[in-house]
């Protein structure tokens, strides 16, 4: 232990010793590095002459200079063709390159110099996205000497000043690059940040999207967790901390608890002193070095109401109820039954808004996302970075409900977050039948929305006898789309789904005399429906229920019992604002958009396979983990996000598909989910879940062998959720631009080989492998960037090296007759479920001999065997493959058998299969035929072989069980396929 802490030790020391010798990062530094290391990165002169600098700087938690390299052709960028290099010592130490190759081949028209003009292209974009500019347009703010680059104001619809860029963008998969211009508008209205690519010789439009992240906040999950383990509710109503000179307090739900569930309001003193790096703190929250504030405003944040949408309500911001300089901020809101809209809750709210965004920026400030990497700030202290960019956050946003959102941007532009109330109907409330006695209680309903004027909020409790409508003329159908045969007057009308719609059937009982209407559905479904429509005549309440409730209160009423029932509104508001899930889930995407690429690019997290979701959902739910309580067994723990918003308590689900969690039987998300799971493809939000709980699985494996940092907000400290985090952080700055999962892996790996000398490589396999990214897994091959989430290939094993929970004894193979027995031990082993010996005679294509159940869990030596019965003429190499519960394996040594008197005898590889396989017959020089049978027996395909071995593609044939005739002079032999 003393010589890894001397170890340790000396290697924090040389950090130390070089830090100060590389802090020079500009860019002509940078492409002097460039020059030097060359071959290193694969680049011919005319590469280096054509790569550009988009950012650099130095990086004092890797000790590292961090620089991102734009691909040009003649000058002009190549869309998100950036590599990340990490020099240290004048030398790369790791880079991942997103170059094109033969880029010129690439280009549909070969010429660099556009015919339509910036400003034209900026006008017809803007028009694109109904917000005409007006405005008359003088001269740009600025332009780059290149001319190709141009600044505007914001000509009255930006949020920020319009940018212009030329550069060569991707056509589709095509492969093809055409030169565009491409605008930049961050709307003021709808938070949009639109990257709008407009063809640089036409004025068309070729495509263009959104960066905001808005982020489908919906309740899938709402069911209680049989498994459910409460966190400790804090009942603390206390002030903390202690009165000092330019102090300031704050009314919140504090760092680390989630939401009101989880703690009250405190008031919280100097809540900056939790953080061990001070250069994160050093204007503390109100102030921005120039000007101190007495509203919820400072250096890192503008937190104010946006009441009525309108995004101009600054003013309205919380204020201190003391003077300066010592603040205090103390709304005391009521948010049992009181109205988010009240002006204590909104003021809380706000306040509560202010709090996690500047928690959140100097948390990630002690993990890597300083100044010089790009983070939010007005002022930067001359510590690097642009500065003049704080995220403006909207409380309470007028603009929409049941969500938030995050519009990013580069260094040097303002991001903004955007927090909605939420709308939440308690459906198992909303429909409560009182009669009869064994059919008593409340059942889940959802309230129609196609009128304004027949809300249950507005009408009160409705109360009344069921009466089933009969159509007229027509007694057995109850669809009401005609008058009914029956009365209704004073009852409530139960009307089957179907035919007409929703405001025909309840005008149609409305005009008849009904009080209220309960629609059935009249399909299976686990859905309610919104009963949608217009009609504001209608005045009469009108809810939704299942098939299945539908069909018993029907069999009451047909058997002539009494069905009286009360409909009643359960409507509460919540505010996003108060959920610290969600706040800190958004500002993480403003994290992640800047560290990856770099912070002069935010446009790197747009392709399919991004997993800016789950980074936002793994940040959320460290920050909501009281660390100083956890337990190394706490990873199994169920743990769901956006209960408080969606208006359920903690021992619900969440609104994601599974909560969060280590077990299996919990959350069953793996790598193979992208392409099976039929949730993922109509809800892409779903692949982010993948990929947090993959980073889950790795915080808690980490944590196993290097305890907790209970101090989690010191990240001087060790501790497995410290080092997950910092390796996260790191990796977001390593990894591609456009990256999928198996590129997430690669950056986490790298920055563990950066900031650890690979110390954790193998916790990091482990994790990943247990979720289907294991050392196989391919993340598929796409033209640009990873644009499709069904072509990965999940694997499970790790890579050579990474030993599993076994000690290998001896492995012998020896010759008994025409047949090799092999004979191997262990000397421990824990949780190993069985070894499978594998055979090759090629080195390179291993075929399946058998499978050896292991022992299991053991402290004394174990001994095994197995046959082989069909040892092939010539060389047989055998391999012993290792697998525990885990579904985790690695390989023994390799054993060598020669049986030169064997007839030639036929190998198949690899088998089970999926795509190809190779045949080989031992130094067969003859015609042969050979023949594909299924298990019925019937011949499927028909081939020729003439010399030792062919490549058979089975990808068209149904998975299941084959066998390979392979006849001819000497030969007649079967051997089973098996296709996955």
């Amino acid at each position: 232990m003393s010589k890894i802490l001397s170890f340790t030790g000396m290697f924090c020391l040389l950090l130390t010793i070089h830090a100060g010798a590389q802090k020079n990062a500009d860019a002509a530094t940078v492409k002097q590095l460039i020059a030097k290391n060359a071959v290193t990165l694969g680049l011919s002169a005319d590469d280096v002459a054509n790569t550009r600098v988009a950012s650099s700087y130095y990086d004092a938690q890797a000790n590292v200079i961090m620089a991102y390299l734009q691909q040009t052709y003649k000058g002009v960028d190549v869309y998100n063709a950036i590599t990340p290099v990490a020099f240290r010592d004048d030398k790369v130490i790791t880079f991942t390159t997103s170059r094109i190759a033969a880029v010129e081949k690439a280009v549909l028209k070969d010429n660099a110099i556009p015919t339509v003009k910036p400003l034209t292209a900026l006008r017809n974009a803007a028009a694109d996205i109904q917000s005409p500019i007006t405005q008359s347009i003088a001269m740009p703010l600025r332009q780059t000497p290149d001319g190709q680059e141009f600044e505007y104001d914001k000509l009255g619809i930006g949020f920020n000043n319009l940018m212009v860029r030329l550069m060569w963008i991707p056509i589709g998969e095509t492969g093809q690059l055409q030169l565009a211009w491409q605008a930049n508008i961050h709307t003021l209205k709808s938070n949009d940040a639109w990257q709008i690519k407009v063809d640089a010789f036409t004025g068309r439009i070729l495509k263009k999207e959104s960066l905001t992240v808005n982020c489908s906040w919906l309740p899938v999950n709402l069911q209680k967790m049989q498994c459910y383990d409460p966190r400790e509710i804090n009942h603390i109503d206390s002030e903390t901390g202690t009165l000092a000179v330019n102090s300031a307090k704050y009314n919140v739900i504090p760092y680390p608890y989630e939401d009101p569930n989880f703690s009250p309001p405190v008031l919280v003193t100097n809540p900056w002193s939790i953080f061990a790096n001070t250069n994160a703190t050093t204007l503390k929250w109100n102030s921005d070095g120039t000007k101190d504030y007495d509203s919820t405003r400072g250096n890192n944040v503008y937190a104010q109401p946006d009441i009525d949408g309108t995004d101009s309500t600054y003013s309205n911001a919380t204020r201190s109820s003391t003077a300066l300089p010592d603040l205090t901020f103390n709304p005391i809101p009521n948010l049992v039954s009181g109205d988010p809209g009240t002006d204590a809750n909104s003021k809380f709210a706000v306040t509560n808004l202010f709090y996690w965004n500047n928690i959140m920026h100097d948390m990630a400030y002690q993990y890597g996302f300083d100044e010089p990497a790009g983070n939010y700030q007005i002022n930067n202290q001359g510590r690097g970075g642009l500065g003049n960019d704080y995220v403006i956050a909207d409380g309470q946003d007028a603009s929409g409900t049941n969500n938030a959102n995050f519009s990013p941007s580069v260094d040097g532009i303002p991001g903004r977050m955007q927090m909605f109330l939420w709308g939440v109907v308690a459906t198992d409330t909303m429909l409560k039948i009182n009669s009869p006695g064994v059919y008593a209680g409340f059942k889940p309903a959802a309230e129609s929305s196609f009128s304004s004027n027949n809300k249950l909020v507005s009408t009160g409790p409705i109360t009344g006898n069921v009466v089933i409508y009969q159509d007229f003329e027509n007694p057995g159908s109850h669809i009401a789309c005609t008058p009914p045969e029956n009365a209704l007057n004073g009852q409530i009308a139960y009307i089957d789904r179907g035919t007409c719609n929703f405001v025909v059937k309840v005008k149609n009982a409305q005009d008849n005399g009904a009080i209220a209407v309960i629609v059935g559905d009249n399909v299976v479904s686990s859905t309610l429906v919104l009963m949608g429509g217009t009609d504001n005549s209608i005045t009469i309440p009108a809810i939704f229920i299942f098939n299945s409730e539908a069909i018993k209160l029907k069999s009451y009423l047909n058997a002539g019992t009494t069905v009286n029932a009360t409909l009643s509104n359960n409507e509460k508001r919540y505010d996003g604002d108060i959920d610290n899930g969600i706040v800190a889930h958004e500002y993480t995407h403003g994290i992640s958009n800047r560290l990856t690429g770099g912070p002069a690019t935010a446009s790197c997290l747009t392709n399919k396979e991004q997993m800016g979701e789950g980074w936002s959902d793994y940040f959320a739910i460290m920050l909501t983990t009281d660390w100083s309580k956890a337990k190394i067994t706490d990873g199994s723990l169920p743990r769901p996000i956006g209960n408080y918003a969606a208006g359920v308590t903690p021992e619900y689900g969440g609104i994601r598909w599974y909560p969060y969690s280590t077990d299996f039987s919990i959350n069953p998300w793996t790598y193979d989910s992208l392409k099976t799971s039929a949730r993922i493809a109509p809800d892409i939000h779903a692949l982010g879940e993948v990929w947090c709980n993959m980073l889950w699985e790795m915080t808690w494996e980490l944590a196993k062998d290097n305890g907790i940092n209970t101090t989690f907000m010191d990240a001087s400290k060790t501790g497995g959720n410290s080092i997950a985090m910092k390796l996260v952080m790191q990796g977001m700055k390593l990894q591609k631009c456009s990256p999928g999962f198996v590129d997430g892996r690669l950056g986490i790996l790298k920055a563990d080989t950066l900031l650890f000398g690979g110390k954790y490589s193998a916790a990091i396999w482990k994790a990943f492998a247990r979720r289907g990214l294991g050392y196989s897994a391919s993340q598929g091959s796409p033209l640009f960037g990873s644009g499709s989430i069904t072509d990965g290939i999940p694997a499970y094993d790790l890579p050579p090296g990474i030993i599993l929970p076994a000690t290998w004894g001896s492995f012998t193979a020896e010759k008994v007759n025409n047949t090799a027995l092999l004979k191997w031990s262990t000397l421990t082993e824990l949780n190993v479920d069985r070894f499978v010996v594998e055979k090759t005679i090629d080195g390179r294509n291993y075929t399946e001999v058998g499978t050896v159940k292991a022992k299991g869990n053991s402290t004394l030596a174990q001994n095994y065997t197995l046959t082989d019965l069909k040892p092939v003429k010539g060389n047989n190499i055998y391999r012993i493959r290792l697998i525990d519960r885990d579904s985790k394996s690695n390989y023994s040594e390799s054993r060598t058998l020669n049986f030169a008197d064997i007839k030639n005898l036929i190998s198949i590889a690899p088998n089970p299969s999926r795509s190809k396989v190779v045949l080989t017959v031992k130094d067969n020089q003859k015609l042969l035929q050979v023949k594909l049978f299924n298990s019925l027996g019937e011949q499927v395909a028909v081939y020729k072989l003439t010399g030792e071995s062919m490549s058979l593609d089975i990808s068209r044939f149904a998975t299941g069980s084959y066998y390979i005739s392979v006849t001819g002079e000497g030969i007649n032999q079967r051997e089973k396929l098996i296709i996955q």
